[in-house]
């Protein structure tokens, strides 16, 4: 399995950080959406819609399965999510992916900057 860094969603994921909507203080076990949630989701608003909620997509698979590595809850983009994405990237080794979470955690931390 090779996946590929989604750039569409790290474009998404910026857009809406510039816009303001993301959380910074949550748990990313207790707000990451359940495969329920993302069943709705992918059937309410569509195949690209729901991608541009995962970081990472793997060519080879079809469907719901073809996307990985969520980072918000289908509102806001969770600062907790992206740690959680550049953890799990930056064990298997997925570099591109890893690097595109730390850059949107620091575009978050500007933001937030004292």
């Amino acid at each position: 399995m090779t996946l590929k860094l989604n750039e569409e969603a790290v474009e998404f994921a910026r857009s809406l950080i510039d816009e303001r909507k993301y959380r910074i203080n949550t748990v990313w076990s207790v707000v990451e959406p359940s495969d329920r949630q993302a069943g709705q989701m992918l059937a309410q608003a569509g195949w690209e819609d729901f991608a541009n909620w995962y970081l990472a997509v793997d060519p080879e698979e079809d469907g719901i399965g073809a996307v990985r590595y969520p980072f918000g809850d289908f509102r806001s983009v969770h600062r907790s999510g992206l740690l959680d994405v550049r953890q799990q990237a930056e064990l298997r080794g997925e570099q591109d992916i890893a690097e595109a979470a730390r850059e949107l955690v620091d575009w978050i931390d500007h933001f937030n900057a004292c």
